[in-house]
């Protein structure tokens, strides 16, 4: 996460929206750091895509109850009840050039 802070940051910063990491202890994890990587990058997309100017996206790590937690938390409008169920459903968007590859992959 810390390597690719400074590419999320001006990515908001050109935005003018900005990014906050909260980056708890967690222990070291056997992952494939290809597959976090592009999940960071499809969620802070998404999350900058969400706000309007001035807006604050926070990415934290925690424990809570023996489980890691990578959070992303906008301050966008939110997603609406109809669509979160879709959410990670191949090819689905709201997004008028989307693919609906970002969130499966």
């Amino acid at each position: 996460m810390i390597k690719l802070f400074p590419l999320l940051q001006a990515d908001a910063l050109n935005q003018g929206k900005s990014i906050v990491l909260d980056l708890g202890e967690i222990a070291n994890l056997e992952i494939d750091s290809n597959e976090i990587i592009q999940l960071v990058l499809n969620l802070t997309r998404n999350g900058l895509e969400a706000m309007a100017q001035d807006g604050c996206l926070r990415i934290k790590t925690f424990v809570e109850k023996q489980t890691v937690v990578l959070s992303f938390t906008d301050e966008g409008t939110g997603i609406i009840t109809e669509h979160i169920s879709k959410l990670g459903t191949l090819f689905f968007t709201t997004k008028e050039n989307g693919s609906g590859l970002g969130m499966p992959i």
